[in-house]
C-alpha cells in the first residue's frame, strides 16, 4: 500500500484508557495500516459528532477546537510547518475537557478503528509517533 501523500486526511485511534483522538496528517504524518480503510467512514462519523464539552487551550484553533468539542483529542503533524527544530511526530493541538470514550461509539465505528489503539495516555502527550507502536504508512520522502 502507498501513502496517500500531500492528502491531508484524519484517522482515529484509541489510547491505553479507551479515548480517543483524530490525528491529522497534513498530507506528511505516519498513518496506522489498520486506519486506511476506515477513513471514509470514520472521518463522516467524526463531523457528524455533537459538541459535548470545553476545549483546551482556550484558544486553539478553531479547525482542532471543533473536533475537541466533540470529545476527541487532536493531533496535528505540524512539521509541514516548520523550517528546523521538526518533532517528526503528530503535536496536540486540543484537548476535550470530556473525552469521548471507545465504549461510547457505535459498534461499526468502533469495530472499524479497534485496529488503530495505541498503548499510550492521550492526555500525557503532547506528541505521538505512531510508528514505533502500530505499522504505519510513511509519507515517501520520509
Amino acid at each position: 500500500m502507498v501513502h496517500p501523500e500531500w492528502l491531508d486526511l484524519v484517522w482515529v485511534a484509541v489510547d491505553s484508557r479507551g479515548r480517543l483522538a483524530a490525528l491529522i496528517t497534513a498530507g506528511q504524518g505516519p498513518i496506522a495500516e489498520g486506519a486506511l480503510p476506515t477513513l471514509d467512514p470514520v472521518g463522516e462519523w467524526l463531523d457528524d459528532l455533537p459538541e459535548r464539552c470545553g476545549v483546551s487551550p482556550d484558544d486553539a484553533h478553531e479547525a482542532f477546537a471543533s473536533y475537541a468539542r466533540k470529545g476527541v483529542f487532536v493531533f496535528d503533524w505540524s512539521d509541514v510547518h516548520r523550517v528546523d527544530g521538526l518533532l517528526d511526530a503528530y503535536e496536540l493541538m486540543a484537548a476535550p475537557e470530556t473525552p469521548i470514550r471507545f465504549t461510547d461509539i457505535p459498534a461499526e465505528i468502533a469495530a472499524a478503528i479497534r485496529l488503530t489503539t495505541l498503548g499510550l495516555d492521550f492526555a500525557e502527550r503532547q506528541t505521538i509517533d505512531p510508528r514505533p507502536l502500530t505499522p504505519c504508512l510513511e509519507h515517501p520522502e520520509d
